[in-house]
Parts: structure tokens; sequence; C-alpha cells
């Protein structure tokens, strides 16, 4: 498997980042084989139970583009602590500890989506909004 790095700016803050992001080039165009029943421009999280086919769950609509998609995978890997598969009109996203990167298909090169400045960034500002999200839950009351 192959990890190309491409850069798409840096020192940028979080939300002009997202606001100009388009998707990256790169990619074969064809579709991914879990995205038969994905919507358009639907972010979504891909599982593998053991034993059966790729399952998709729907993590966002209307997602504008691969990049954001990109970032809630990452959120769902640091809220979930364990490696995440997105997809995103039929390009797969693969969050681990390494990064964040993108390919046509599961065996296909990976292509990095961000550099390592660009996900220091986004991991503490995904962060910081997993915190306040956990400390604004009420308590479960105890019977």
């Amino acid at each position: 498997m192959t990890r190309t790095t491409a850069r798409i700016g840096g020192g940028v803050g979080l939300a002009v980042l997202l606001a100009a992001c388009q998707p990256q080039g790169g990619h074969s165009g064809k579709p991914a084989a879990a995205a038969s029943g994905a919507p358009q421009n639907a972010c979504m999280q891909v599982t593998s139970p053991p034993g059966k086919p790729l399952t998709l769950r729907a993590v966002a609509y209307d997602t504008p583009n691969l990049e954001t998609c990109g970032v809630y995978i990452e959120g769902l890997r640091l809220e979930q602590h364990h490696d995440t598969l997105g997809l995103w009109n039929g390009v797969y996203i693969f969050a681990d500890a390494r990064g964040i990167d993108s390919a046509a298909d599961l065996g296909a090169t990976r292509y990095a989506m961000y550099t390592s400045d660009q996900r220091q960034q986004i991991d503490q500002s995904l962060q910081q909004q997993i915190a306040e999200a956990r400390s604004s839950k009420p308590a479960t009351p105890q019977p």
C-alpha cells in the first residue's frame, strides 16, 4: 500500500481550511462497491462485521466535499478510539494514527488529505468539541 502526501496549504485555521477545500484529484472515479446504497454527498461510516459484507451508516448528509467528510470520519476515530473507515461519493476515507487518507477503493493507493500540521489543528479542534459535548450531557439518573 502506498501513501502519497498532497499539500493543501499550511497555517490555515480549521474553518478557513474546510471552506476552501475541494475534492482532490488522483482518484479513478470508479464507484466503490459499498457505495451502491449511499446517497450522493452523504458522508458514510463503513463497518465490516466479521463474516459479513461492508455496511454503511450515515454520518452527515449534504457534505460539501471529500475533505469535510474526512474531518467527520476523523471525529469518529477520536470518539471511538479506533481506526475508522468512511465513504463519500464512492471514495474511501481512512482515518488512523498515521493520518487521514483517501483512495478510490480499499486496495488502491491512498492519498493524504491533510499535512501533519493541518491534522494536528483538526484533531485539537475536534477534541475540544468532543470534550465540550461530553461535559454538556446531563448525568444519567441512577435508580
